[in-house]
């Protein structure tokens, strides 16, 4: 070029197998990055075992949320997260290879915003969100967001509460696909947002308040995904009692590291990339595929409107904006309770449907009271809903609305739903 750097290159290698792994071709292009301190985009011909390498173009420093999304019939639930040199980057979360996400960042590495765009990208997808903010003042300008059914962020012990009435929907959820009276595909996707876990487990007076967080979290992990329930863990740094095992960790597939980090904490993140120090939101995202990518994440407001200069409330303005068009959605009409507690505001989708708590949701007639007794005595001595609905010849529906308020009832008693006017 006119600087008299090398441009672009060709290497020709000899016959491997290995080539056709993408992942081991992303650790060598990672290793010529590191060792010519210069960003590549490469081109591999495994047929002629051959690669080219051309510069990459710089990423730019700020990129705004889309507030437009194309719809992939295909793929109809996926959530920007930033922009890499090859394109945008997304998370699927209809990839069970890829349940949960993980934010790793310091104080201003741009987690918070990070964390806002999944949630303003989940939203518009019609997807139900939950959100703890354990800082307690970084993600406020998200409880007003359609989709967002519960918020806490001064609570503690409410918090936790969250964490359990999530866990409990999970569970219940899984019995009723394990029984087959719902079809998994039926299930809406609901995402539960952590931020600050670390500082929720600081906050605990006491030895069980602290392991009830890391059962909740590690059981929301292990066995979300077959309930299409999300986990999305925001940490200030990585925690080895939160990530320490390889086998919760691969769980969470998409990971983003931002800001300064050392090599123990990409070690626990399993990162092999340096990840950049600035400027915020520049990160680096792992993917299911095992490619890991640098990548500017896209800004989203994440403080209450009030506070917002008037580009950054044009922006909020334009994602919670229920008349835009939202991605396509293929969720089925569901009884109120395997939604959820908190209240449930529609979303339209691609056909102009809502989804939700939609008015045309048929429940099941109220049963007499001692048939009602004996659901949940059938139910608290382990009898599936459809054994339920065989033995006393009523729907599997019904069972189901009885038999989970039976779960319900066995819940830890500081497990409470918050009435609307509650916030």
């Amino acid at each position: 070029g006119d600087t008299g750097l090398v441009t672009a290159f060709t290497v020709d290698y000899g016959p491997t197998s290995s080539d056709a792994d993408e992942a081991w071709r992303v650790k060598i292009d990672g290793v010529v990055c590191s060792k010519t301190a210069r960003a590549w985009v490469s081109q591999w011909k495994p047929a002629a075992h051959q690669v080219t390498y051309k510069t990459r173009p710089e990423l730019p420093n700020f990129v705004a949320h889309p507030t437009s999304l194309a719809v992939d019939s295909k793929r109809p639930y996926l959530i920007p997260i930033g922009v890499a040199g090859t394109g945008p980057t997304t998370w699927d979360l209809d990839d069970q290879t890829s349940p949960h996400a993980l934010a790793v960042g310091t104080t201003g590495s741009g987690k918070s915003s990070l964390l806002a765009g999944l949630v303003a990208g989940a939203a518009r997808l019609g997807v139900e969100i939950r959100i703890i903010d354990g800082k307690g003042d970084s993600l406020s300008g998200l409880k007003d967001f359609p989709g967002v059914t519960d918020f806490e962020a001064r609570d503690h012990a409410r918090m936790i509460a969250m964490l359990g009435e999530v866990d409990i929907l999970r569970q219940q959820r899984s019995d009723s696909v394990d029984d087959e009276s719902m079809r998994r595909d039926d299930l809406r996707h609901l995402i539960l947002v952590v931020d600050e876990a670390g500082q929720l487990i600081r906050r605990c007076e006491t030895k069980d308040d602290r392991d009830e967080i890391l059962r909740r979290i590690t059981s929301l992990s292990a066995a979300g995904r077959s309930a299409r329930v999300h986990l999305v863990l925001g940490l200030h740094q990585a925690r080895a009692d939160l990530l320490g095992g390889t086998e919760v960790r691969g769980l969470f597939a998409v990971r983003v590291a931002l800001g300064r980090m050392d090599r123990h904490s990409r070690q626990m993140l399993d990162l092999h990339n340096e990840v950049p120090a600035t400027p915020p939101g520049r990160s680096i995202v792992a993917t299911p595929d095992g490619v890991e990518r640098e990548v500017q994440v896209y800004w989203t407001p994440s403080d209450p409107r009030h506070s917002l200069n008037a580009t950054d409330r044009a922006l909020m303005d334009a994602l919670t904006d229920p008349a835009v068009k939202q991605g396509q959605s293929s969720i089925m009409p569901l009884p109120a309770e395997m939604l959820g507690n908190g209240p449930v505001t529609p979303l339209g989708n691609a056909h102009g449907n809502t989804v939700g708590n939609a008015t045309g949701n048929a429940l099941p007639p109220a049963l007499p009271p001692e048939q009602v007794e004996r659901i949940k005595a059938l139910r608290a001595a382990g009898a599936t809903y459809r054994a339920i609905a065989d033995e006393l010849g009523i729907s599997v529906k019904a069972a189901h609305k009885y038999g989970s308020q039976q779960l319900e009832s066995a819940a830890r008693p500081r497990l409470r739903v918050v009435p609307d006017d509650e916030g």
